[in-house]
């Protein structure tokens, strides 16, 4: 029987580094995020940034992610709904390494969660939608986010802690009024359909979702929610619940 056991460990160990290596090849930002530990960055209060990033623009990071961190806790009512590693990139090479090209901010969720964000879009609002995507992980898990939560919930949960101007619902109930049609994005349940038309159209995309997911919250409980999705619920079971 040990004998076994140590022929499985052994083969385990084998493949391993296949296995790593086939991973980097799909996903290598994903996987350079997973190894950040062992890249040439440094790391305060689990903000990793190169060497020549300046004492002031760490206080900066420092005092944006409180900030984030503090919209964020108000939201889920949760105090320790915090456990995520942030990639600050200050060259565009390191966001090419670590990030998506055409994205301002990503988050990368499937073996942890790491935040990379690049110099020119290091705001409190951006931060704090991208911290809550960590959270609602951090609360289904990996597998009942990506099979189970429609893209459009996913942001437009997200958004509920972006207090940009052009986001507010004030904002998108005027220009409904002005006569603008909103999409109908309760059928964008990939990244592909919700990311798709110009920026405009996109941003658009972000307020409805982020209306349409105020105006569940109001007569919904996203504990309730939560814990259906965990007890095997499909989403349309529980987006139902109350």
């Amino acid at each position: 029987m040990v004998k076994k056991i140590s022929k499985i460990i052994f083969i385990i160990l084998l493949f391993l580094p296949l296995l790593a290596a086939a991973h980097f090849f799909v996903f290598p930002q994903e996987t350079r995020c997973i190894l950040i530990e062992f890249a040439d960055f440094k790391n305060q209060e689990n903000i990793y940034y190169r060497k020549g990033v300046s004492e002031n623009t760490v206080e900066q990071l420092l005092k944006i992610k409180l900030g984030a961190e503090k919209s964020v806790q108000a939201f889920w009512k949760d105090a320790n709904c915090f456990n995520y590693k942030l990639i600050y990139c200050e060259a565009e090479s390191d966001y090419k390494n670590y990030g998506r090209e055409g994205s301002p901010a990503v988050t990368n969720i499937k073996m942890g969660a790491y935040i990379v964000i690049p110099k020119n879009m290091f705001d409190v609002n951006i931060l704090a939608h991208e911290i809550s995507h960590t959270v609602l992980y951090r609360k289904i898990g990996w597998w009942h986010l990506h099979f189970k939560i429609p893209t459009w919930f996913d942001e437009g949960l997200a958004m509920q802690v972006d207090d940009r101007d052009y986001y507010s619902i004030d904002t998108l109930l005027k220009k409904k009024t002005a006569g603008i049609i909103l999409p109908a994005v309760t059928q964008m349940d990939t990244p592909e359909k919700f990311h798709n038309g110009s920026l405009e159209q996109i941003m658009l995309n972000y307020s409805t979702a982020k209306y349409v997911v105020h105006e569940w919250l109001l007569k919904h409980s996203l504990n309730t929610f939560i814990e259906a999705i965990n007890d095997g619920y499909s989403f349309d079971k529980s987006y139902n619940m109350r």
